[in-house]
């Protein structure tokens, strides 16, 4: 069976900039979804935060690129009325964490990939970072993950 995942803001930019914490393990999920047919899903709303964050990191071209980049090797969750009332009522500390949650609950992914510790714990669908859910769900070589 197909696995689905919803991936939060943070491991987008993790895949994006060397510098970031788990760099290689949010690229190596992006393997996974080309090569092994992982559905990687992600709120409308992460696409323009992405954006926004890499146009003051590197160029705006570039910033624009990565977003069409990521339009090719993901699936949008879309963030509609019913995600937005859901979230603004929901017990998620951060609204946007809580956006996140409300689509990835709507869709009914197997985890939601972040590295932010503190968000998701209320959540129906449990939070993974990329690290985790590679350990968990992926042939992948225990060297390439130390």
């Amino acid at each position: 069976m197909r696995k689905s995942v919803l991936v939060d803001t943070n491991v987008l930019l993790d895949a994006a900039m060397r510098e970031r914490p788990d760099h290689a393990y949010a690229l190596m999920l992006f393997d996974e979804a080309v090569y092994e047919g992982l559905d990687l899903r992600v709120c409308v709303s992460s696409y323009k935060d992405v954006y926004y964050v890499l146009t003051k990191y590197a160029s705006e071209p570039e910033a624009r690129a990565y977003v069409a980049d990521l339009l090719r090797v993901t699936t949008p969750s879309p963030v509609d009325s019913a995600c937005l009332e859901i979230a603004v009522t929901s017990n998620e500390p951060d609204f946007e964490d809580a956006v996140v949650r409300a689509c990835a609950e709507r869709d009914g992914v197997d985890a939601i990939i972040s590295r932010d510790a503190r968000a998701f714990g209320h959540s129906r669908v449990r939070r993974l970072t990329a690290r985790e859910y590679l350990t968990l769900f992926c042939d992948v070589e225990e060297t390439s993950l130390a």
